[in-house]
C-alpha cells in the first residue's frame, strides 16, 4: 500500500494563521502545499477551488509549491 503525502490548501489571505506559520507547519508535516486565494475558512470562501484541488489530487495531477 502506497502512502501519499498530505495535500494542504494554503489560504493566501488568512488573517488567523500567519503565512510563515502555515509554511512551517506544512513543512514539518511533510505536506504538499497549494496556495488558494481566500480567507482562513478556505473551504467556505473558495469551495470550487477546494473541490478542484480534491479532483486534481484524486487524478494525481496537483501542482504544488513544495
Amino acid at each position: 500500500m502506497e502512502i501519499q503525502a498530505q495535500l494542504v490548501p494554503r489560504s493566501t489571505e488568512d488573517k488567523m494563521i500567519p503565512p510563515d506559520a502555515q509554511r512551517a507547519m506544512s513543512k514539518r508535516a511533510g505536506s504538499k502545499v497549494v496556495e488558494v486565494k481566500g480567507s482562513h475558512a478556505i473551504y467556505v470562501s473558495q469551495p470550487r477551488a477546494v473541490a478542484s484541488l480534491i479532483e486534481q489530487a484524486a487524478n494525481g495531477s496537483v501542482s504544488t509549491e513544495k
